[in-house]
């Protein structure tokens, strides 16, 4: 004897099919992204410079524009000093992407509204000669994630110059002013050569 016995059985209908999702008529949201002025730049150790990206609504309707900023080093290598990136325009204050790890931030536009956002990358300061970083922006349409837009800028570590300038004989004359001849050896206190740099 079973606990079910006595139980009429019924029958269970089919789950509905689920709707069909409604999609906005084409042209309703649309996305811009464009860099004004260069996207590539090559930067010495601890020097920065600033993007200037334009984000327009080209859609009809009002919308959310969710803004993405996603770092893409030129190698796999895991211990390489991390460029920073700081946006500017999302915020009253600038969005550091580098040091609060947040990719992802959020703007409105209206119906043709244009946002001009400062994105400022900066080169390690143990960058070698090299090494690079692409940072890509992109803007999503929180109405439909389909309609999307990107922007890329490049970023490469050179190489420092160093120049040093000196001047031959002038350990001489720097003898002289000390006091000292020029054929009696300084006592070992005063300096005898000095260079400028």
């Amino acid at each position: 004897m079973s606990f079910l016995e006595g139980i009429e059985k019924q029958e269970v209908p089919p789950p509905e099919p689920p709707r069909p999702t409604v999609k906005a008529p084409p042209g309703t949201f649309g996305l811009k992204v464009e860099l004004k002025g260069a996207d590539a730049t090559t930067l010495t150790a601890g020097t920065s410079q600033d993007f200037e990206v334009l984000i327009t609504n080209t859609g009809h309707e009002d919308d959310t524009i969710r803004v993405r900023v996603d770092l893409l080093y030129g190698t796999q290598e895991t211990e390489l000093p991390e460029w920073t990136v700081k946006v500017h325009g999302i915020e009253d204050k600038a969005w550091d992407v580098t040091f609060t790890k947040i990719y992802e931030k959020e703007i409105r536009l209206i119906a043709g509204g244009t946002r001009e956002l400062t994105v400022a990358v900066t080169c390690p300061r143990g960058a070698r000669f090299g090494d690079k970083v692409n940072v890509v922006v992109t803007g999503i349409s929180s109405s439909d994630p389909d309609v999307q837009a990107k922007g890329n800028i490049t970023a490469a570590a050179r190489s420092a110059v160093v120049a040093v300038k000196t001047s031959i004989g002038h350990e001489r004359t720097r003898r002289r002013t000390s006091g000292f001849s020029a054929s009696s050896p300084p006592p070992r206190s005063a300096v005898t050569c000095s260079s400028r740099a």
